[in-house]
């Protein structure tokens, strides 16, 4: 018996949200990464704080959401091996959670705070007139260069989950 047009609108839309959510990450580490480490270090930390928050706001609910949809997906299809390959895809969408706080959360909390100090353009003249030294502010920029740097590679891992997800899901559903 044919599966009902609906199932199969879940199908096609569960895999596409995955592949989406392997591109967005993808984008970030190949495209914006790039283009943050191009701009003036001040410029680079708010562009990359603004970027990490978008970024939690779409990727968090899309993640949980593809996760949840293979899940279903392995419960409403027949088939020992199809309902594995669809649980092993859910459970790559969400393993995004735990990398990004194992292996990504230093990185993450010490752009954020040097975020945050930039931006406090008063604390930061202060801190400049305290310790008036070129080669302290040039190793704090090199220090947040490398890890805007670090944090593009890093976030290759949760793109590579991504597309995992979506190229396992692909497959349980077209066997």
């Amino acid at each position: 018996m044919p599966a009902s047009p609906l199932l199969n609108v879940a199908k096609g839309s569960i895999v596409l949200l995955a592949a989406a959510q392997a591109s967005g990450n993808l984008m970030f580490s190949t495209f914006i990464t790039p283009r943050l480490l191009d701009a003036p270090t001040d410029v680079m930390l708010k562009q990359w704080r603004n970027t990490f928050e978008s970024g939690m706001r779409v990727f968090r609910p899309v993640f949980i959401s593809t996760s949840l949809g293979f899940m279903g997906l392995a419960y409403a299809l027949n088939g020992r091996m199809r309902s594995r390959m669809l649980v092993a895809s859910g459970l790559l969408s969400i393993a995004v959670v735990p990398y990004t706080y194992i292996f990504m959360m230093p990185t993450n909390r010490e752009l954020l705070a040097m975020a945050a100090q930039r931006l406090d353009e008063q604390g930061m003249q202060k801190a400049q007139e305290k310790d008036n030294q070129a080669d302290n502010v040039s190793a704090l920029e090199d220090r947040a260069r490398r890890l805007v740097d670090d944090w593009g590679v890093l976030n290759l891992g949760r793109a590579a989950l991504g597309m995992a997800s979506a190229v396992l899901g692909m497959a349980a559903i077209l066997i």
